[in-house]
């Protein structure tokens, strides 16, 4: 809603907006899936209007004001490319949105309306948290995912890459010897879903990070025609594949251990590899002294911002 009102307000700003300082960029083609409630293209172009004119690299020219100006030229049925030059615009812009579960994935595509063979683009991902009526609110994500993609197409280090991050299995290892026994260690299943919830909602918040939750991260999977995803086992060589190939950077797994006189957890961060393959980013384990699920959760956030202290780079 918040994007649909500002993107109102552009075509009283058009005269500004034409004779702005900043490169003139028009869009060619919008793109969603509009079968998804949750998206639109008027959405999307707001996301992109607000990306450009925000950046204060380019000047931005919505869809409607482009035809509008075409029409009064009787010249609203030419070329792309002819009817940018026609509007004296320097880029003419290509932008879609997609969505997986509450993951967002934004495109910018530019190129040179004087030399064509000029051409940038960028990538950009946003998770969204909020619903309405039952309905993913996805604008604020397509927004963030249009500035991160329009920075990685301008090499914009000011706006920081947050790197795509899933969260892997807990696995539970009871010593048999140990006594008295633990009750955290006979509901391993129940504690790990918490454990990687506990993830999530301790990173989603993060601007250096873009951790999927573990809703998108299973709807990966099932897309893949992967229905078997535990989160008290570390992933598998074929989850990790399925994580590479939706573009995941990064995976924070771990371990519980029942140790004879108490417990440790140990928190992992590793970079996702092609081939099924992990390679160890950071490590960090905390000791956990009681019996006690508030005890493994503040030991699990202690060692988590150790492993993701460092600044995160896109792969």
């Amino acid at each position: 809603m918040i994007l649909r009102v500002l993107l109102g307000w552009i075509p009283a700003l058009a005269a500004v907006t034409i004779a702005a300082a900043q490169p003139l960029t028009i869009p060619v083609r919008i793109v969603c899936d509009t079968t998804d409630p949750a998206m639109s293209a008027l959405k999307v172009e707001a996301g992109l209007s607000l990306a450009l004119n925000r950046s204060g690299r380019y000047t931005y020219m919505p869809a409607d004001i482009r035809d509008s100006l075409l029409r009064e030229s009787s010249t609203a049925d030419v070329p792309a490319l002819e009817g940018a030059a026609l509007l004296k615009a320097e880029y003419v812009v290509f932008a879609s949105s997609m969505r997986i579960a509450n993951l967002v994935r934004s495109e910018i595509v530019l190129r040179s309306v004087r030399d064509t063979t000029v051409v940038r683009r960028g990538t950009g991902f946003a998770t969204s948290r909020y619903t309405t009526d039952g309905i993913v609110l996805a604008d604020p994500a397509i927004l963030t995912s249009m500035e991160r993609a329009l920075a990685e197409l301008d090499h914009d280090t000011a706006v920081v890459a947050a790197p795509l991050m899933s969260v892997g299995g807990f696995t539970f290892t009871d010593d048999s010897l140990a006594t008295p026994a633990w009750e955290y260690f006979a509901q391993p299943t129940v504690n790990s879903y918490h454990l990687a919830l506990s993830v999530v909602y301790a990173l989603q918040k993060e601007v250096t990070w873009t951790v999927i939750d573990l809703d998108t991260r299973d709807a990966m999977m099932a897309k893949a025609g992967f229905f078997e995803v535990e989160n008290d086992r570390l992933p598998t060589p074929t989850e990790i594949r399925i994580l590479h190939a939706f573009g995941m950077d990064y995976v924070v797994s771990g371990s519980v251990r029942r140790t004879p006189t108490a417990a440790e957890i140990t928190v992992v961060l590793s970079a996702v590899e092609s081939g099924g393959m992990l390679t160890l980013v950071a490590e960090h384990r905390e000791h956990v002294g009681t019996d006690a699920p508030e005890a493994f959760a503040a030991a699990l956030a202690t060692a988590l911002r150790s492993v993701t202290a460092a600044r995160p780079q896109a792969r």
